[in-house]
């Protein structure tokens, strides 16, 4: 290795681990692109429109009240 390379990848390595918000902060919501894609495909039925956008609702709602606890569950199980 070049010892430019080996001096500077810990500091790259350290700065890179510190702002994890950075790689990710491009990322749009999930839910707006759901729903910006259901009301282009059922744009002419609002009853389907209706239905899709009470799916996503209702999907949206029982991943926030699963997800904590299925984390805990799986980071528990594999190594405590």
């Amino acid at each position: 290795m070049r010892p430019w390379i080996r001096r500077h990848a810990r500091k790259w390595s350290t700065r890179r681990t510190q702002y994890p918000g950075l790689l990710f902060s491009g990322v749009p919501s999930m839910g707006a692109l759901v729903r910006s894609r259901s009301a282009e495909i059922h744009r002419e039925s609002p009853r389907l429109l209706h239905t899709a956008f009470s799916l996503g609702s209702v999907l949206d709602e029982a991943i926030y009240v699963v997800d904590p606890a299925l984390a805990i569950t799986l980071s528990t199980s594999v190594s405590p």
